[in-house]
């Protein structure tokens, strides 16, 4: 019989902490960006410099030096990214809604 979950039994897990820190690295290139930019060029070049690193840390610096490393688990990560990305869109686009942040 197992033990019944416990109140922060998922910060034991080093992966989750992984992928809240990738989802926070998606989001933060957005958001960052947000900060500083009102026109869509500066988005159009983090989000073009994003693709590139997501994939050359995912799928060839983790695969070569780290242990472990699966593709597999570079696809989580690399997801992770990805979902992130996705959530600082969702959230540029309620800002912008609200009339908090406005795109030239």
């Amino acid at each position: 019989m197992t033990q019944p979950a416990k109140p922060g039994d998922w910060m034991e897990n080093a992966q989750n902490l992984a992928d809240g820190v990738h989802c926070a690295i998606g989001m933060g290139v957005l958001v960052i960006t947000a900060l500083f930019a009102h026109r869509w060029l500066p988005f159009l070049v983090a989000e073009g410099m994003l693709v590139p690193f997501v994939l050359v840390k995912e799928y060839w610096y983790d695969l070569k030096y780290e242990t472990g490393e699966t593709v597999r688990s570079s696809t989580v990560d690399a997801l992770g990214y990805l979902i992130g990305n996705a959530a600082g869109w969702l959230l540029l686009f309620v800002a912008a809604e609200c009339g908090t942040w406005v795109v030239r």
